[in-house]
């Protein structure tokens, strides 16, 4: 009996070792026919935080622009109770590639003053862009102020009359000058009209228009455009928040309308900030609550180069969430920065990263007790991301500017990992630099027993959009249903770039596998 028993379980073991045989034989086909991507391809990991500083005194400080310098540090601009002549000045703050601040200048009188925008000039010094009650007329003017590279003063110019205006936001032209916008009381003294100002390099104004729709019309950003005209946005039809479309407005290179539309719905709606794109279409961020009640999304949209809509995306949740600024990154994408509420009412910067469609690849809350937002925010020549801000002081009722460097987000994708004889693991390159020695780590463990003959895996370089298969060899037993699956981690670094790491579970039987999650 016992030898006819050794028989019987001799041939049943020969057979479940032939039907797994022909069972993985089909499985090997199906997998080559159909490659499971992984899940995270719509939506990766955000870079990490590099650093973060905050500068501020003993009364509330807010920073509202920010640009990287041409030594690689940073200059920023913003407002300030801490320190200065009067109630508020503008302060300019300098600092190095880590952020750690070179130096500081205030600039003000005894009254309010405000600073909203700066840029390194092109022998640089720094050009200033905001508001002042303590000078001129004293009913709020917008300033104009040019500095050395050291912060010092060499010219400011007032724009305004005996009616409050304000300056919002400039750019250094194509012709060494300035364009100017912002908003103000101007012909009738009763409704916000916008001002457009084109000055020279010495600040002098050589031409000032002035864009009135209807009711209050606010003007809060401005771009030199392709064709050397101009394209604002901003709102109009303002009655508080309560109601107001986004208002862009296209020019010549003397500041006569060509076109201007409006966007929006029935409630609250405004454009801070627009790009023109590489196709000369242009993209708007801002904020709308036409779309749902009561509460604001950030609103972001694409138009042709006549205003007609291309694309538009909204991105929130039930609380109050805006869109302050957008900024063009070299991947074709579109980095933007602004504001998330909670149910409390406190606010958080938030940060979106989109393809050129407007969808998102990656986003970060930056999640703080009290309330935080970002204005401003430019990607860096290493490929990360500088931003500027405010919130509140930890364990003070003021508030503190903060500048927040965000990693280089170079990465490598793991875009399919596939069963078969051995797996093939396809590395692609979906950021917008050539990656560099590319080094593929690979581990595995579970299983009977399983035997990997090459852990390491070396690609010289992929350029942007390329891919490449990785076909390993791997061999031992191992099912799920009998003891746990084989794992295998899968690691991919490249030069200067951040590593992205898979891990996946296969049944195997001798090389055969099958990708199970």
């Amino acid at each position: 009996m016992k030898k006819d028993y050794y028989k019987i379980l001799t041939v049943l073991t020969c057979f479940l070792l032939i039907t797994i045989t022909i069972l993985f034989s089909t499985t090997v086909q199906n997998v080559y026919a159909n490659e499971i991507p992984l899940s995270t391809q719509s939506l990766i990991d955000a870079p990490p935080k590099e650093w973060e500083k905050r500068f501020g005194g003993s009364d509330t400080d807010i920073g509202y622009f920010v640009e990287q310098t041409r030594d690689e540090g940073y200059i920023l601009i913003g407002t300030t109770k801490s320190f200065g002549a009067g109630s508020t000045d503008v302060l300019l703050i300098k600092t190095d590639a880590s952020g750690e601040e070179i130096w500081n200048k205030t600039f003000g009188g005894t009254s309010a003053d405000h600073g909203k925008s700066v840029y390194q000039t092109k022998d640089n010094g720094f050009i200033l862009f905001g508001t002042t009650y303590s000078f001129d007329q004293g009913n709020g003017d917008a300033w104009l102020i040019k500095t050395d590279a050291s912060g010092n003063e060499l010219l400011n110019k007032t724009f305004g009359g005996s009616n409050p205006e304000e300056g919002y936001y400039l750019q250094q032209t194509n012709d060494d000058g300035y364009i100017l916008t912002g908003f103000g009381f101007f012909d009738d003294g009763i409704e916000l009209d916008v001002f457009l100002i084109k000055t020279d390099a010495s600040g002098e104004a050589s031409w000032q228009k002035h864009f009135n729709r209807s009711h209050d019309d606010i003007g809060l950003c401005v771009q030199q455009t392709g064709d050397g005209g101009y394209v604002l946005s901003g709102i109009t039809d303002y009655y508080g928040m309560e109601t107001g479309d986004i208002w862009v407005v296209k020019t010549n290179e003397e500041g006569e309308m060509q076109w201007n539309k409006t966007y929006g719905g029935q409630k609250s709606d405004a454009g801070f900030c627009i790009q023109q794109t590489l196709d000369g279409g242009y993209v708007i961020v801002g904020s709308t609550s036409s779309f749902k009640a009561e509460k604001n999304d950030i609103y972001f949209f694409k138009i042709n180069k006549t205003g007609a809509m291309v694309w538009q995306k909204q991105f929130g949740g039930l609380e109050d969430d805006i869109g302050y600024d957008v900024q063009l990154t070299d991947d074709g994408g579109f980095i933007i920065v602004g504001r998330k509420e909670d149910h409390l009412a406190n606010g958080d910067i938030w940060l979106i990263k989109t393809d050129a469609l407007g969808e998102p690849q990656w986003d970060h809350v930056f999640v703080r007790d009290g309330f935080e937002e970002s204005w401003s925010v430019k990607q860096t020549k290493d490929k990360g991301y500088i931003l500027v801000g405010y919130g509140d002081a930890p364990g003070e009722t003021i508030q503190d500017i903060y500048l927040i460097k965000m990693a280089t987000h170079l990465q490598a994708s793991i875009s399919s990992i596939t069963g078969g004889v051995g797996i093939t693991i396809n590395i692609s390159n979906t950021c917008g630099s050539t990656l560099t020695d590319i080094v593929v780590k690979i581990s595995g463990e579970g299983g009977f027993f399983l035997f990997l003959p090459k852990d390491t895996i070396e690609i010289s370089s992929l350029e942007p959009g390329e891919s490449q298969d990785i076909n390993l060899k791997v061999f031992g037993i191992g099912f799920g249903f009998i003891r746990d699956a084989p794992e295998l981690t899968i690691t991919v670094e490249a030069n200067d770039a951040i590593p992205v790491e898979k891990t996946c579970s296969f049944w195997l039987f001798g090389m055969f596998t099958r990708i199970v999650e």
